[in-house]
């Protein structure tokens, strides 16, 4: 066997994420709310803003309440909803924030503030809802695809099985909360992957004759994602950024030392070793279990953020005057 082929018998195989059944049945239910209004309306129209793309434009305008705002929207309540969109408008207006990225927050919370109190629910609003949904969920898949990528990574004697998470669909609303994670080629084993406001979860397994390879691949990766380690491996890596964020970042650091939570928002790319430039330096500490190694050339390694934010462990700013 040459070189190369040893490393591509070695190599993990790709982590698919499924969502077929769980697109039919979301689509049709928002058509069954056209043909015949009910109760569920209502909530139907709480999931017409899409709160993912709405979350990645406020980082990208480092905006520094990010998840109060997105806490009040997922709610559907108008006067909880207008109160954040006031409070960013006046965040905004006093801010040296990119015009563009605040118009486009703007226009998108009055559509929805306008949605919310109409009683209309027509074509496009389904539309919405389903884009909505599927981007949220599809972020709960990619969550789940990268904890057991890492898992499998801590796992030596692994078989190069194949991995498919598929989507569940809901009996209540439309954003999943549940995977069915099959392991396995002729044989297969699964078990359904749960998420929850403490984490992601194994919630049950199957049991049916496999291999014995099988058999003790699965039971290691279950171990692996059931464990709740007293220590999570910390990271210190390097980021760069532009000098209009630096607020952001110092307003974080603040917080950090008052005991309050400062995140990092998806956006921002991560590195083994500092870039020198004209922008701003950061020296940042976060959990490993929050970031997704994309990209190494030489000793460099390159991260990119899992999820909508990471909550930073520590933060300083390197050297630079401007």
């Amino acid at each position: 066997m040459s070189f190369m082929k040893y490393l591509e018998s070695k190599a993990r195989p790709q982590i698919l994420t499924v969502m077929d059944d769980y697109k039919e049945k979301l689509s049709a239910d928002m058509s069954g709310l056209l043909m015949k209004p009910n109760e569920q309306m209502d909530e139907a129209r709480k999931n017409i803003i899409n709160i993912r793309e709405v979350t990645r434009t406020l980082s990208e305008l480092a905006y520094p309440l990010i998840e109060e705002f997105r806490m009040a929207v997922r709610t559907g309540d108008p006067k909880k909803v207008s109160h954040a969109h006031m409070t960013f408008r006046r965040w905004a207006k006093y801010s040296e924030s990119n015009r563009t990225l605040a118009d486009k927050i703007e226009t998108a919370m009055f559509q929805y503030q306008n949605k919310l109190y109409s009683k209309e629910f027509g074509a496009e609003d389904a539309d919405e809802v389903i884009k909505s949904s599927l981007g949220e969920s599809q972020a709960i898949l990619d969550r789940m695809s990268h904890a057991i990528d890492l898992a499998i990574s801590k796992i030596p004697t692994w078989h190069n099985h194949r991995v498919i998470i598929e989507a569940i669909s809901p009996e209540k609303g439309w954003i999943i909360n549940e995977a069915r994670v099959t392991v396995g080629d002729a044989f297969l084993a699964s078990f359904v992957y749960e998420n929850t406001s403490t984490g992601l979860k194994v919630k049950s397994v199957s049991e049916e004759e496999m291999p014995a390879s099988l058999q003790v691949d699965m039971q290691a990766l279950l171990n692996k994602l059931r464990s709740n380690p007293k220590y999570n491996r910390i990271l210190t890596l390097y980021m760069t950024r532009p000098l209009s964020e630096r607020r952001y970042f110092e307003i974080a650091k603040r917080e950090l030392a008052l005991g309050i939570k400062a995140v990092l928002p998806s956006h921002v790319t991560l590195a083994t070793i500092p870039l020198t430039g004209e922008s701003d330096v950061w020296k940042v500490r976060v959990e490993e279990k929050y970031l997704l190694e994309f990209l190494q050339e030489g000793d460099v390694k390159q991260y990119h953020i899992v999820g909508e934010e990471a909550p930073i462990r520590w933060i300083e700013r390197m050297s630079n005057e401007k």
